[in-house]
């Protein structure tokens, strides 16, 4: 799911559908729905694993390919011996180390939490000129999104969109990266759940004739519902965070 797909989604549990009379900007509840995202990341991140070359006589991993990097788990190094061998490493000021110094052939292992995102992406449109990094989704979603790795112009028929994160597909000449889904689909309610939660309590500070939902939904019980969905929404929170193991891993 989009940005602009979940902003849509937390609209209609609020019942804040009218556009000409929202109750919340858009940046308000983009706002809300990134609060809850980067929560959820710290709780239950993407989990991803790269193979980056060493470089001869030093210690430091290049992980500038490592995008919405949250942290490192561990670095294998080498590869290639029967029994895995894992590096005691540091990572600092957004650099990694391992303990022994790389040969420039070889190629550590490294596993790595990432941050969940929801891009605003737009649809993938005919004979249109994209830039570097530019980001599309499929005009029928398939759950992934894909980044331009290199700039071009759009064919006048859309591609076969590849389905396995980084493989790429000609485009005319521009060519595009298969990219994870932003977000995994089964976790979308949560977001929805906690983005809302934030939003009602907000509007409990609203007067009573900016209202424009009825009902238990009116300025009155914001408060209340806004709560008791934040209530549920830390409760399910907690349950993903307890799923994450963590694991220090050694090395004689």
């Amino acid at each position: 799911m989009d940005l602009t797909t979940m902003r849509n989604r937390v609209r209609e549990d609020l019942q804040d559908e009218d556009a000409a009379n929202y109750r919340w900007t858009n940046d308000q509840v983009d706002g809300a729905i990134e609060r809850v995202v980067r929560e959820f990341s710290l709780a239950s991140p993407l989990e991803e694993e790269d193979e980056i070359t060493t470089t001869a006589d030093d210690k430091e991993l290049d992980i500038s390919s490592l995008s919405e990097l949250l942290g490192i788990v561990s670095v294998e190094y080498p590869m290639d011996l029967a029994t895995l061998y894992y590096q005691r490493f540091s990572f600092w000021g957004g650099k990694l180390y391992m303990a022994d110094e790389g040969d420039g052939t070889k190629k550590a292992r490294v596993r790595w939490h990432k941050w969940h995102t929801l891009l605003g992406a737009t649809a993938w449109v005919a004979s249109t000129a994209y830039a570097l990094g530019d980001i599309v989704v499929p005009t029928t979603s398939n759950g992934f999104w894909y980044e331009c790795t290199t700039a071009g112009t759009s064919a006048a028929g859309e591609p076969t969109w590849p389905t396995t994160e980084g493989d790429t597909v000609a485009d005319n000449t521009a060519t595009w990266t298969c990219r994870i889904s932003a977000l995994p689909q089964q976790h979308e309610e949560l977001i929805v759940l906690g983005a809302t939660g934030y939003l009602a309590t907000s509007a409990s500070v609203y007067t009573v004739d900016r209202a424009t939902i009825a009902g238990r939904h009116a300025t009155i019980n914001f408060l209340e519902w806004g709560q008791q969905r934040l209530d549920r929404y830390e409760k399910k929170l907690k349950q993903f965070a307890n799923r994450v193991i963590s694991k220090e891993i050694y090395t004689e």
